[in-house]
C-alpha cells in the first residue's frame, strides 16, 4: 500500500515538473526536494518499515510461543 501511494506521489510530482499539472501548491512542494531525495526517502522509510515489523514479529512470536508453551504444560 505504501510504495503504491508513494509511486502515485512520485508520478505527480513527475507531471508537475513537466508542466502537464499546474497547481501552485503541488508546484511548491514538487520545487522543494529533487526527484533523488523522494526516492532516497523512500529507501529509509521502506529499510525502518522493514526493521519495525521484523522486531514486532519477533515480540508476537515469543508471545504466541510462550502461551503455547504453557497451554501444552
Amino acid at each position: 500500500n505504501s510504495t503504491l501511494a508513494y509511486t502515485t506521489i512520485l508520478v505527480i510530482i513527475w507531471l508537475v515538473k513537466n508542466g502537464i499539472i499546474n497547481i501552485e501548491y503541488v508546484t511548491k512542494l514538487a520545487d522543494y526536494l529533487s526527484a533523488t531525495e523522494y526516492i532516497i526517502m523512500y529507501v529509509i522509510l521502506a529499510v525502518m518499515t522493514r526493521l519495525i515489523s521484523r522486531r514486532f514479529s519477533k515480540k508476537i512470536f515469543k508471545r504466541s510461543a510462550m502461551s503455547t508453551y504453557n497451554e501444552e504444560v
